[in-house]
């Protein structure tokens, strides 16, 4: 795997974290505030155009950090760890999609959620949210470790 693949990994794993964070920042806290039935008229609208904007990014942060840990082990690399780590962080937050977050988006999206239950579902969504939001910078923090790692390895001494 090239380095160039290995910067993708981290750029994609960027832009995902950085997505969360708006997520987690911007749009919960404002979902929040909503009267319940306009979000999930909302979420019904926007929801999935949400996913297919983060998805791709998550999907590609995860398979380039995946390759550029199994193409540091090849080659006996001191990125292995932290491409290890990068890999286990961003491969957990797709985890989190069928643990919890396809289950709450599709009962919002196809109006299985009663208004009542607005409030509770998106104090739950937050949490997760946060989580995915911290495993995605983890991702990030050790996927550069790793790029760092590799280029001090050719740098000549």
């Amino acid at each position: 795997m090239s380095s160039f693949s290995r910067t993708v990994s981290v750029a994609c794993a960027g832009a995902f974290a950085g997505g969360c964070l708006v997520v987690s920042v911007v749009l919960v806290p404002t979902w929040r505030e909503m009267d319940p039935e306009a979000f999930l008229a909302w979420f019904q609208e926007n929801g999935p155009r949400l996913g297919l904007t983060l998805f791709p990014l998550e999907v590609a942060g995860a398979l380039f950090a995946v390759l550029a840990f199994f193409g540091a082990v090849r080659r006996g690399s001191n990125g292995r760890l932290p491409w290890g780590l990068s890999s286990l962080c961003i491969v957990a937050t797709l985890v989190l999609l069928p643990l919890y977050f396809a289950g709450a988006n599709a009962r919002m999206i196809e109006g299985n959620m009663g208004a009542r239950e607005v409030g509770a579902e998106l104090a739950s969504w937050q949490g997760w949210q946060w989580l995915r939001t911290a495993l995605a910078v983890l991702a990030v923090a050790f996927g550069g470790w790793g790029l760092g790692r590799e280029r001090a390895e050719r740098t000549p001494k």
